[in-house]
């Protein structure tokens, strides 16, 4: 893939490398987007190539906080259960 194609393009879940800021909207300018919370530049062109992806992949953060939903679910309809049959 040719950086130059990565140019203006923004990435839908981009997040700064440095302090974890999501950028947002941000575009891609030289393969890179400067973060406007930290200052520090998160380089896009070499993952990108290197995995083929025309986009960063998705953060973490919603996985994790579904799954704590879930857990927090699980343990309150556990102890209701538990206070039913105790």
């Amino acid at each position: 893939m040719d950086p130059k194609r990565l140019e203006g393009v923004i990435p839908k879940h981009a997040v700064c490398a440095h302090c974890g800021y999501q950028f947002g909207g941000a575009a891609i300018i030289d393969g890179r987007i400067r973060c406007p919370e930290c200052g520090k530049l998160t380089d896009f062109v070499a993952p990108l190539l290197a995995t083929g992806q025309t986009s960063e992949p998705r953060p973490l953060g919603r996985s994790l906080l579904r799954m704590t939903l879930l857990l927090i679910l699980a343990a309150v309809v556990a102890a209701v259960l538990a206070a039913r049959l105790g």
